[in-house]
């Protein structure tokens, strides 16, 4: 029998994974679980609104581009629906 290691993941994944809080920790260890990445298109508008958010609360504008930039390369290696 086949193991899928597959996983959809949320946008809120993909921003703790790029932005050290609370769930950072956690949202690896999930994402370590799984080789195979799948996210819907509207997730990379989701990332960017939260970092549009994010700026001017918790990170610099530098923080921001070099988080952004992070989160916008694990996505470009997901497959997209």
């Amino acid at each position: 029998m086949a193991t899928l290691n597959e996983v959809v993941v949320d946008s809120s994944i993909i921003i703790a994974c790029s932005i050290p809080q609370e769930q950072t920790k956690w949202a690896r260890q999930k994402m370590a679980q799984y080789t195979t990445f799948h996210i819907l298109d509207l997730t990379y508008y989701e990332v960017a609104n939260a970092f549009k958010h994010m700026v001017p609360k918790r990170l610099t504008p530098m923080e921001a581009k070099t988080t952004f930039s992070v989160a916008q390369q694990m996505m470009d290696i997901f497959i997209v629906h």
